[in-house]
């Protein structure tokens, strides 16, 4: 989940503003990190999704000296820049890393930037103008980032060692805490709508609005009081409220499981199955196949409930060590195909994990339970059961 949320969390569509900044930049260079800054452009929250949808606007060519000067065409433009850099020897095509910085459309500023090529995600940024709504999105970002790069330290231990999980959940955790209440405290003192949003993204990464009822209705009227006819309130208000798009969708697969057995669909008879989408580097999965999972596995049988996890890796013996490690012992498939799996792109899988809940005909009637804590999941299955019986 951690790429995907970590990517909405700037998602801003702007109402028009002719760009006319100038970006500056004095930035230390890093033989294995290319000298030149590329810059992106994303209008809505599709293209955020999916990262390899940013488009390619433009570049500028770092000096020797570090020294860079980039001034933005006159235009009208909705959405936002991004100033990525990337290692020695990437494709053009893979250039929407995670080494970057974000810059809003506004007009007649000078913005000055210094850091490193190999850090631009910690670089700071000084305004010409004290108005600019760069500064708001640049105060709540470094906010976050404390969170992301320690989300990211945990998935990097856990490929080489997932003992590490417990240790890097604790840390996790209060960071979501600290967050949430850095973002929900602080929203009526955004003056921008769009700093709203991103703050109230970061509360959706955490469940924050499940586990804290009425939370979102307020965020809700408090945009709409703003500015009732903006795209982007209505935007925003239509990815939180309507995550159904799946509903009465029947799932079909045939991909094979841990031992090389080939498991279709058909060949599960229960009640209810639950299909958990995961990834053996995903720290947030991982917890879940210890507890959530592990739990529905044990308080069911599998004529009521059968749990099914389909991960996403590619590399095979990673997934079989999670496996071993989590104590997987339910239906467990992976294709090997990564995100290219074709019932990953059927499903329109973009975040980890994501539990979808299917009826006895392999209907699809819940599609968003990973958004709610695990008290939930298990009550919602349980009403589910007994109304069935």
């Amino acid at each position: 989940m951690k790429r995907i949320y970590a990517l909405l969390l700037i998602c801003i569509i702007l109402p028009n503003i002719v760009s006319t900044q100038v970006i500056k930049g004095n930035i230390e260079l890093n033989k294995d990190w290319e000298s030149t800054i590329y810059i992106l452009k994303a209008t809505d929250f599709k293209s955020i999704k999916n990262g390899s949808m940013l488009l390619l606007y433009d570049s500028v060519k770092v000096d020797k000296n570090g020294l860079f000067e980039y001034i933005f065409k006159d235009e009208e433009f909705e959405g936002f820049y991004r100033f990525n850099a990337v290692k020695v020897g990437r494709l053009p095509s893979t250039i929407a890393t995670d080494n970057h910085f974000y810059i809003i459309p506004s007009k007649d500023v000078e913005i000055n930037v210094s850091g490193k090529i190999n850090k631009l995600w910690d670089v700071s940024l000084k305004f010409s103008n004290k108005d600019d709504p760069n500064q708001e999105l640049f105060d709540f970002t470094s906010i976050y980032e404390p969170l992301r790069i320690y989300y990211d330290s945990c998935d990097v231990l856990i490929k080489s060692d997932s003992t590490v999980i417990p240790n890097c959940m604790q840390g996790y955790i209060k960071l979501c805490k600290d967050l949430n209440q850095y973002a929900y405290l602080t929203l009526n003192d955004y003056k921008l709508k769009h700093t709203i949003i991103i703050a109230s993204i970061s509360l959706m990464q955490t469940n924050y609005f499940n586990e804290n009822k009425g939370s979102y209705e307020k965020i809700k009227n408090r945009l709409l009081e703003l500015d009732s006819n903006s795209v982007l309130i209505s935007t925003f208000i239509n990815f939180v409220e309507k995550p159904q798009s799946l509903i009465n969708r029947k799932v079909e697969f045939n991909i094979k499981d841990i031992n090389g057995k080939l498991i279709t669909i058909d060949s599960i008879n229960s009640k209810y199955i639950l299909l958990d989408f995961w990834a053996s580097w995903c720290t947030p999965c991982r917890r879940k196949n210890k507890t959530l999972l592990k739990e529905l596995n044990s308080l069911f049988s599998n004529k009521q409930l059968c749990v099914v996890s389909i991960s996403c890796d590619k590399d095979k013996q990673r997934w079989i060590k999670a496996n071993k490690d989590d104590n997987i012992t339910w239906i467990s498939l992976c294709d090997l195909k990564g995100s290219k799996s074709q019932l990953i792109k059927d499903l329109q899988i973009s975040a980890y994990p994501t539990l979808i809940l299917l009826d006895q005909n392999k209907i699809i009637i819940r599609n968003n339970l990973a958004s709610y804590s695990d008290e939930q999941v298990i009550e919602q299955i349980k009403a589910l059961i007994n109304i069935s019986k």
